[in-house]
């Protein structure tokens, strides 16, 4: 068994191997990946990895201030501030983790009018220090 980076002339036998799979999500584009990584059993690839760069997001609101309706405003236009400024870098995607007693409203809003959306697939998380 080998371990080493990926390289481009992967691609194929990596197609392959997603497409035998019949994952219900697309190949990722391997070439935007963070850390990419194939085991090889000396003749062909027989695993692989890869690591999306994605951020988690943190809202802090003082709920005493203004309205409801003041700080949804400012929540719009930090949410846009906040995207332009992510759209510069390499993450390709941002979590937000609800708390169970916000999921219901923040959930519904985030979704409806900040266009995310919600998974049903389960989450694991890997602290990495």
């Amino acid at each position: 068994m080998i371990i080493r980076d990926y390289q481009s002339e992967d691609l194929l036998a990596l197609e392959q191997i997603y497409v035998a799979q019949a994952l219900p999500y697309p190949l990722p584009a391997l070439d935007r990946m963070l850390v990419r990584r194939v085991v090889t059993d000396g003749e062909r690839i027989v695993l692989a990895g890869a690591l999306k760069p994605t951020a988690d997001a943190y809202l802090l609101v003082d709920t005493t201030w203004q309205t409801p309706g003041v700080r949804l405003w400012a929540l719009e236009r930090l949410h846009a501030a906040m995207l332009q400024a992510t759209i510069k870098t390499n993450i390709q995607q941002v979590h937000a983790w609800i708390p169970p007693q916000l999921e219901k409203s923040m959930g519904r809003r985030l979704v409806r009018d900040f266009g995310w959306w919600h998974t049903d697939w389960p989450c694991y998380v890997k602290e990495v220090k």
